[in-house]
């Protein structure tokens, strides 16, 4: 259930619309979306026919995801930020600020995550793709970027110069494997897996390949 309220500042006692009022409603409104009765998504901002289009900012997800931004009949679309925190955990939130097409981050954009990692650059499907700069574990890579792993470019240590990670024990991608391998050099064994993004798999391997869901 969703309870749509006019609170433009041309009107002077705050109007809960009904569903036909929803639907050509033209300025600024605040709406409340419940599911068994608890709020799921709060939204103040700008409407036009009805739809969220404009300047606007909502929270969801019990709070953990708040936003600010441009929205377009419905979708967000331009430049947004976008804060995410675990809920029901304290720390660092993940943060996003940057261009949006369509609800998905595309375009240009900075994205720093939970535990540290931060990318700057091009944005594709949601997701880093092309020219762009990642910085974790006190190295930072400049250069062509997908899915939170470096393709084409360079390494850089803290103090900016240029490093061989493979030196360190990460693959040219930024991806770190420690354990075990097989005669033909693939994960074999008791291993733990880290990415660039913070994603981390310990568990078994069988030739290159999961074994499980680890830990």
């Amino acid at each position: 259930m969703k309870n749509l309220y006019n609170i433009d500042k041309n009107v002077s006692v705050k109007q809960i619309l009904d569903e036909n009022d929803k639907l050509n409603f033209n300025g600024i409104g605040y709406e409340v979306s419940r599911l068994h009765n608890q709020p799921t998504r709060n939204y103040v901002g700008e409407y036009e026919n009805g739809k969220e289009h404009g300047i606007g900012t909502y929270k969801s997800r019990g709070g953990s995801h708040c936003f600010a931004g441009m929205f377009e009949h419905g979708v967000v679309e331009g430049i947004g930020v976008k804060e995410y925190r675990e809920k029901g955990r304290f720390g660092n939130s993940e943060i996003y600020c940057g261009q949006y097409v369509n609800n998905q981050r595309i375009g240009f954009g900075y994205w720093q995550l939970q535990y540290g990692s931060v990318y700057i650059g091009e944005f594709k499907n949601h997701n880093p793709s092309g020219i762009g700069i990642m910085m974790f574990d006190d190295m930072k890579f400049i250069g062509l970027i997908e899915n939170w792993q470096a393709k084409d470019g360079h390494w850089y240590d803290k103090d900016n110069n240029e490093i061989d990670i493979t030196e360190f024990g990460y693959e040219f991608s930024g991806i770190k494997y420690e354990g075990t391998f097989d005669e033909n050099g693939f994960r074999h064994g008791r291993g733990t897996l880290k990415k660039p993004n913070g994603e981390r798999y310990t568990g078994d391997w069988v030739h290159g390949k999961k074994k499980g869901k680890g830990v």
